[in-house]
């Protein structure tokens, strides 16, 4: 592979990195939603917290569900075109969340939020894997995927002051805008897939350890501690308010404290593993 990458000045290379993880962050949104405003969602749809929790299951496994296929058509469409997917899909999971007058529609919008979330490593990856050198990915890779973090944090501090001062719909239509700030810069920022010489046999490395025991074993490894994070994390607001008395902008500081040390632990520790 020759990527284009180390043409590039370092201020391409922070804008390639924040654009991933504007897509990280965008769509794992709807996640992060329904933990933060649980109370407002509770009380406008008049839903139990089973429902409540019904929601992350169906983005989370409908994300896990369609990972694999959505794998392969990032690499048939390309990078930018399944970038430009995932932003598209993402945004319109939260406007759906956001606009539904029932709560069946809000689980349609978690859907698509699944599907969202299902895209966004594939395409985050294969853009990485076109245009950064090795010694570079695991830096870029670890600050794409704090994205996710970025959006716990401001998640936490940003959605319950806007639900208490201009509601939770419109403050979610105004998240909606990130995703389509990062259709713009992506068009901008990345480019073409056919502009990049790709070397397939990097593909054919990674065919046979994909199938190996360890690989195995650390995907149930991380079955494992993401449905334990899940737990806690989606009803943890709810838990604050409800039983310890807390108001909605303090619970969400909760999960922003969660989203600073999942930030330094995704960068910090991506570094580590690609200097140690």
């Amino acid at each position: 592979m020759t990527p284009a990458t180390p043409r590039w000045s370092l201020a391409r290379r922070g804008a390639f990195g924040a654009l991933l993880a504007l897509t990280m962050a965008s769509s794992t949104f709807a996640f992060t939603t329904f933990s933060v405003l649980s109370s407002p969602l509770l009380d406008t749809f008049d839903i139990s917290r089973w429902q409540l929790g019904a929601l992350v299951t169906a983005t989370a496994v409908l994300g896990a569900v369609l990972s694999p296929p959505l794998g392969r058509v990032s690499d048939r469409i390309g990078g930018r075109n399944a970038l430009t997917l995932t932003l598209a899909v993402s945004g319109a999971a939260l406007a759906g969340i956001a606009l539904s007058p029932v709560y069946l529609l809000v689980v349609a919008a978690a859907l698509a939020g699944g599907v969202g979330q299902a895209a966004a490593n594939p395409a985050t990856n294969k853009l990485i894997s076109l245009h950064i050198a090795d010694g570079g990915r695991g830096m870029i890779t670890g600050i794409k995927q704090s994205g996710v973090q970025v959006g716990v944090f401001l998640g936490g501090s940003l959605l319950p002051l806007g639900a208490t001062t201009i509601g939770w719909r419109p403050t979610l239509l105004l998240c909606a805008l990130g995703p389509l700030i990062g259709l713009v810069l992506a068009r901008r920022i990345v480019p073409d897939d056919a502009d990049t010489d790709d070397d397939s046999s990097d593909m054919a490395v990674l065919g046979a350890p994909a199938r190996s025991p360890f690989l195995l074993r650390l995907a149930v490894y991380g079955l494992l501690v993401g449905a334990g994070w899940s737990a806690v994390f989606t009803y943890l607001p709810d838990y604050a308010q409800n039983a310890l008395g807390w108001s909605q902008t303090t619970a969400g500081l909760l999960v922003s404290a969660a989203g600073i040390c999942g930030i330094s632990g995704r960068i910090g520790w991506s570094w580590f593993a690609e200097h140690r």
